[in-house]
Order: C-alpha cells, then structure tokens, then sequence
C-alpha cells in the first residue's frame, strides 16, 4: 500500500478547531506503519500541548505561508517518500470510515462528502454548509448518527 501523507493545517482564526480535529481524525483513521500525520502550526498559534497526545510532527514554517504554499510544502515533503497526499484543513471533524472512500489505486483529486454538499438535522444538531464548532460540540453521536444513515442510504 502506498504511504500516506497527512498534512493539517492550523492557524491563529481557526486554532481552537484543532484538538477536535486531531481527535476525532485518531478516534477514526487506521494508519499504516508508513503513514505520517504533520501538524502544520502555520503562524505559532498552537499550543503543543494539543498535538502532545498524538504521534505526529508539527511544522512551523519561519513566517505565515498561505493555503496554497502549504500544500506546495506538503506535496514536496509528500514526493520524497512517494507517499500519497491527503491536504486537510483544521476545522474538520472526521467520522467513522472518512478515509475509505478516498483510498483509490490511481491519481486523483478526489474530495469526500461534508456538510458543504449534504446537510441533515438529527436532535439539535443542523449540519450546515458552514458551522461554527459551537454548533457540534456535544452533539458527537448525533453526527455518528447522521452518519450512520447517510451510509445506509448511499
């Protein structure tokens, strides 16, 4: 299987996104021995007490790069180990089974489903097509749930 490259890029007007996403991302992504997670801390907002717990590598690049320069950063670090690269924003909450779909034996630009695409409501939980975390915190197995259905249905 080919390796895998996991960049998360975090910044100072998302910061507080990132324990959730780490969490969730390891509550829900196998990895393969030659699989690597790195935290990109983009302009040292992060605290490193919340990558502590996993095992990943934090970069820190000497001045704040946009989007598109971490992800030219992350493809170059990606091509030395001949690893695929899976670019992924620091406001994301991953679910049971995210990466499955995605693991395709071919290049590709290939994107999961989010709530950008599908929106559902479960209790008191709206997926909209934007949200702030206040609007998921406490409500995690509302969002198992949807999810649950949305693979049943799809």
């Amino acid at each position: 299987m080919t390796p895998r490259e996991f960049a998360i890029l975090s910044t100072a007007s998302s910061v507080e996104y990132t324990p959730h996403a780490l969490a969730s991302f390891f509550a829900h992504t196998p990895l393969g021995e030659a699989d690597r997670v790195v935290v990109v801390d983009n302009d040292g907002s992060l605290d490193p007490a919340v990558t502590a717990p996993y095992p990943v590598a934090v970069e820190r690049p000497p001045a704040p790069r946009s989007f598109a320069a971490n992800v030219n950063a992350a493809l170059a670090r990606a091509a030395l180990r001949r690893a695929d690269l899976y670019a992924l924003n620091n406001d994301l909450i991953f679910t049971r089974g995210w990466a499955e779909p995605l693991a395709i034996d071919r290049a590709a630009l290939v994107s999961p489903i989010s709530n950008g695409q599908i929106q559902y409501r479960r209790g008191d939980l709206e997926l909209a097509f934007t949200m702030n975390l206040d609007q998921y915190l406490g409500r995690e197995q509302l969002l198992a749930a949807i999810v649950e259905l949305h693979q049943r249905q799809h």
